[in-house]
């Protein structure tokens, strides 16, 4: 007969924990043979095979999982997980009953969770904001079930921890949310080149370019870019497309990892035209100055040749024909002092007779004379506002400025047409000001003239106003008309804008600052002075040109004043030094070398002498524009090139001042 079972084995069969196992599974080993120890050995293994298996499944869960006891909700055990949520470690917390520990974060919340338990129900999905070791907050969501293993009752919780997931959310919102708020257009191609997203601002640049599908904005090649950048995991950045008048400029950037590539593009037409018009504007500067050298070095020759012709003229008793060979030469020195005129305002270095004027009487005078250039088949309009601002300029400068206008508009206008001058008062603002390099804000005069004429092609329309540019045959145009209007009005401190269409025709806008209403009751009241041929007072001349100083020279002492010479400004206070100041007239080039201007040589000297009487000349000078209505500043001065009567005239006129 069989002896019985031995009590321990009977109770590691109804029960016990691992290390009573271990104890068990010696003893039995050397236990005498019995059935019963058989298929208790068949029972400890199974069992032995299932603990192993939870254990593994219980640690390998990612879950926060804690088993309690549940008569009283001591702690038995925690996996790994649920010690990374919570931060205690599993020694801190096996044995000890869960009130024991600050789990809640909303403690009636807690104790409500825990009487439910107590009452045997399974909660799922509970929401429980649970605290951690450290005191962090964390949203989680809990899983509570109440198990029953060999007769003993557990109670098995798992806590996924929620926080992580409302921040990967948050933070996927955020990303989602950028290029979609985006005010930029932001798009995303798929590997087959297809459309996988784009933002609100990509179809409303689609809407404003008047393409009614986002994908006929697409560049045509698109498909073929996003396949290179891919392969090549390359970006290709300012890939311009034209949309009717507008210039679109793409740029590619490969997401090699998600095989997509996002796309971001920019209507970039304006900022084109701002650099095309900022180019324009330094070139026109650049032939500006070289063209101003040119006419400075020209004028000093024909103040040479018109300076001798007036002194061949006042000879007299010359043959017949020498006379008439002097009057060819006259001419054409004329004619080069035109030329050369038109240059020195193109590059804005003549020099301006500036007073405060109505814009509407300067150009309302003008009306009579532009009739007469129209000609009959051009119907002349007029058009100005009411109560039109004061403006300070040369009105010889703007006349020209008008008749220039007119002109290029009958020119365009060969079988008639209707020309419309306008003036009105204008407010230009910042965003006016953005549209041209030129603008800025504040208060001005717009003169426009509108024809009706065939219109400006394009192409052309970005060198009107260079010098010597025209689309007229050879004998009919300079091609400085337009460029004297750019010249004028920015030396004016104003610009010039232009609007043409191919067929409707053309609108020239000059924009002239507005002067305040203090600055314009201001009045321009030269002196009036007496002109007298000659005298016998004393001048210093100082010319660094030795040609003009010696026809100078001549020219005065056949007019009775005794002269004397200097080529410079330092050379100047040298002989004044040695001469005692005895001297009536200072008359002297501005621009000149040794590092003294005319202005400083005549400032110094009447620190001296204050009664010194100054004349100045120049071919240009950008100086002479603060002085001009300067208080205190003297207004002689003698533009070259300059003529023998000329020469005299303004020398009596400046030793007459103030007599």
């Amino acid at each position: 007969m069989n002896e019985p079972v031995p009590q321990p084995l009977r109770v590691f069969i109804t029960g016990g924990t691992a290390p009573e196992r271990a104890m068990l599974r010696a003893q039995i080993a050397a236990a005498p043979a019995h059935p019963e120890v058989a298929t208790a050995v068949d029972t400890i293994e199974q069992a032995t095979v299932q603990e192993d298996l939870f254990q593994r499944l219980f640690q390998s869960n990612p879950v926060a999982t804690v088993l309690m006891r549940w008569s009283d909700l001591a702690v038995i055990d925690v996996n790994a997980a649920f010690v990374e949520f919570a931060g205690y470690a599993a020694a801190e917390v096996l044995g000890r009953r869960v009130e024991e520990f600050d789990f809640f974060v909303d403690r009636h919340q807690g104790e409500q969770l825990l009487d439910r338990l107590r009452e045997g129900v399974s909660l799922r999905y509970v929401e429980i904001s649970l605290k951690t070791k450290a005191g962090e907050r964390r949203l989680s969501t809990g899983f509570f079930e109440r198990l029953e293993l060999e007769g003993v009752d557990y109670l098995l919780g798992m806590i996924v921890d929620e926080s992580e997931r409302d921040r990967a959310a948050a933070e996927i919102r955020k990303l989602a949310a950028f290029p979609e708020l985006n005010p930029n257009p932001v798009l995303e191609f798929d590997l087959a080149g297809r459309l996988s997203y784009f933002n609100r601002a990509a179809v409303s640049l689609a809407q404003s370019v008047g393409v009614e599908s986002l994908v006929g904005l697409l560049p045509a090649d698109h498909a073929v870019i996003v396949a290179d950048c891919l392969s090549t995991q390359r970006q290709r950045l300012r890939h311009e497309t034209r949309c009717g008048v507008r210039t679109l400029s793409w740029s590619f950037y490969p997401i090699v990892s998600l095989n997509v590539v996002h796309c971001y593009v920019g209507d970039i037409t304006e900022k084109l035209q701002l650099e095309e018009q900022f180019r324009q504007s330094q070139k026109m500067e650049a032939v500006g100055q070289l063209a101003g050298g040119v006419a400075h070095d020209f004028n000093n020759l024909l103040t040479i040749i018109q300076m001798q012709i007036s002194m061949l003229k006042m000879r007299g008793a010359l043959p017949r024909e020498t006379l008439a060979g002097i009057e060819e030469i006259a001419t054409a020195a004329e004619r080069a002092s035109n030329l050369t005129r038109q240059l020195l305002t193109f590059s804005r270095r003549q020099v301006k007779a500036a007073k405060n004027l109505d814009p509407s009487e300067l150009v309302g005078g003008m009306t009579k004379l532009l009739r007469r250039v129209l000609g009959e088949d051009v119907v002349l309009e007029s058009r100005f506002g009411p109560e039109l601002p004061t403006i300070h300029a040369d009105p010889g400068m703007l006349e020209q400025v008008l008749m220039n206008l007119a002109v290029n508009a009958r020119d365009a206008m060969p079988r008639g047409g209707r020309l419309l001058i306008e003036l009105d008062a204008a407010i230009v603002d910042e965003a006016h000001a953005e549209r041209h390099a030129q603008a800025r804000p504040g208060a001005f005069v717009c003169l426009s003239v509108s024809d009706t004429g065939g219109g400006i092609a394009p192409e052309i329309l970005a060198r009107i106003f260079e010098p010597f540019f025209t689309t007229k045959e050879v004998g009919k145009g300079t091609g400085l008309g337009l460029s004297i209007v750019y010249a004028v009005v920015r030396q004016h401190d104003g610009w010039v804008e232009v609007e043409s269409q191919q067929g409707v025709g053309t609108k020239f806008r000059v924009y002239l600052p507005a002067l305040t209403r203090a600055k314009a009751v201001a009045t321009n009241s030269p002196a009036a002075t007496e002109q007298l041929p000659g005298g016998c007072e004393t001048i210093l001349v100082v010319e660094d040109e030795v040609a003009v100083r010696a026809v100078a020279r001549m020219a005065l002492r056949r007019l009775g004043y005794t002269v004397l010479e200097a080529d410079n400004a330092p050379a100047a206070l040298r002989l004044w030094g040695e001469l005692g100041g005895r001297v009536d007239l200072l008359f002297t080039d501005i621009v000149m070398p040794g590092g003294m201007s005319g202005h400083e040589l005549a400032a110094r000297l009447q620190l001296q002498r204050s009664d010194l009487k100054v004349l100045f000349c120049s071919g240009y000078t950008r100086e002479v524009a603060q002085y001009d209505g300067a208080e205190g500043a003297s207004p002689n001065f003698l533009p070259k090139p300059y003529k023998a009567g000329e020469l005299a005239l303004a020398v009596r006129r400046s030793l007459n001042e103030g007599k």
